[in-house]
C-alpha cells in the first residue's frame, strides 16, 4: 500500500527544507565574517590604535601620566618596569607591564624584548626611555614618532659623524649619572661599571668589526627599528650583546650601545637615517655637563 503524503506534512517538508538553506547561509555569512578584516577590526584589535606600530617604553621611577596622552595612547605599548613594582596593565588598556630587574638601563630592555619577542615583533617598534617627555628629550621623541608615522620604518635620528667608530674610538665613561630628577631621588649612583672591553673603539671591533662604517650617533636611547632590520641578524647577535649590560645597574657598556645602535641594525636604507642638527647636539653636550657643574 502506498503512503500518502497530506498537505500539512508536504509543507512541513517544504518548510524543513528551507530552514536548513537559510542556516546553511547564515553559517556561512557568520564563517566568512569571522575570518574577515572588519572581524578582526571589532573584536580582535584594539579599538582606535594606529596598527603595526608598537611602543616598547624601559621605566624605572619616571612618571608615567603621559602614557595617557596622544599619541601614546594610539599605540600598542609595553612598558618595562624596573622600579617600583607596578600591576601588569595598570595604565590603559593598550599598555602591558612586565616587571624586570633594575639591570642595564634602556638598552637592556630594548635587546630582552627583541629576544624575548624574536618571532612575533611588530612590523615597527619604537624604543623610548620613560624619561622621553622630559623637557630636553620631548621634541626630540615627537620628531621621532612624526618620522615613524610617515615612513613606517626604521627611523634613527641623532648626530651625524664621519665614521661612528674612528670618530668615538677612545671614548670611556667612569661616571654618569640619570638625568631624570625622580630616577636619582632612588637611585643617585654615579659610577659605571666598567666594560670588559675598552675604549669604545675595541668594543666595537670585537661586536661589529672594523670595517663597518656607520655614520648615525643616535641620542637619548630613542629610536624606531623595522623588524626585518632586527631580525635580519640571528637572535645570538642580541643574545650576546645583552651579556654586556646583564649585571649592573649602571654599565659604561651601555653607553657604548647607544653609541652603536645603527651599527647593531645594520645595513638599513639611507633615508632611514635623520640629522638631529647642531642645536640638539648642544643640548645632549650641555645636559651632559651640566651634571658636573
Amino acid at each position: 500500500m502506498k503512503y500518502k503524503i497530506n498537505i500539512s506534512q508536504q509543507n512541513a517538508i517544504i518548510f524543513l527544507l528551507i530552514s536548513c538553506i537559510i542556516l546553511s547561509f547564515i553559517l556561512y555569512g557568520l564563517y566568512k565574517f569571522k575570518h574577515s578584516i572588519i572581524y578582526r577590526e571589532l573584536f580582535e584589535s584594539k579599538p582606535n590604535l594606529i596598527p603595526d606600530i608598537q611602543c616598547v617604553i624601559a621605566r624605572y621611577n619616571e612618571d608615567t601620566d603621559w602614557f595617557n596622552d596622544y599619541p601614546f595612547n594610539k599605540f600598542d605599548m609595553i612598558c618595562y618596569n624596573k622600579g617600583p613594582k607596578l600591576p601588569e596593565n595598570c595604565f590603559t588598556e593598550n599598555c602591558k607591564v612586565v616587571n624586570l630587574n633594575n639591570v642595564g638601563r634602556c638598552d637592556h630592555t630594548y635587546l630582552y624584548h627583541i629576544i624575548k619577542n624574536y618571532d612575533n615583533l611588530a612590523p615597527v617598534t619604537i624604543f623610548l626611555p620613560a624619561s622621553c617627555m622630559d623637557s630636553h628629550k620631548k621634541q626630540f621623541t615627537f620628531n621621532v614618532i612624526k618620522h615613524v608615522l610617515e615612513t613606517k620604518t626604521t627611523v634613527l635620528l641623532g648626530g651625524i659623524l664621519n665614521n661612528v667608530r674612528d670618530d668615538l674610538y677612545n671614548f670611556t665613561l667612569d661616571n654618569w649619572q640619570a638625568t631624570n630628577q625622580k630616577n636619582i631621588d632612588i637611585n643617585p649612583e654615579s659610577q659605571l661599571e666598567k666594560s670588559p672591553i675598552r675604549p669604545f673603539g675595541k668594543w666595537y671591533d670585537a661586536n661589529f668589526g672594523p670595517e663597518l662604517k656607520v655614520k648615525i650617533f643616535c641620542f637619548y636611547g630613542i629610536i624606531a627599528v623595522a623588524k626585518e632590520h632586527i631580525i635580519q641578524h640571528p637572535i645570538e647577535k642580541y643574545e650576546r650583546l645583552i651579556k654586556y649590560v646583564n649585571n649592573s645597574s649602571n654599565p659604561e657598556a651601555g653607553h657604548y650601545m647607544e653609541r652603536s645602535w645603527g651599527a647593531i641594525f645594520y645595513p638599513y636604507p639611507e633615508s632611514c637615517i635623520y640629522n638631529a642638527g647642531t642645536l640638539e647636539i648642544l643640548k645632549v653636550a650641555l645636559e651632559n655637563i651640566k651634571k658636573y657643574l
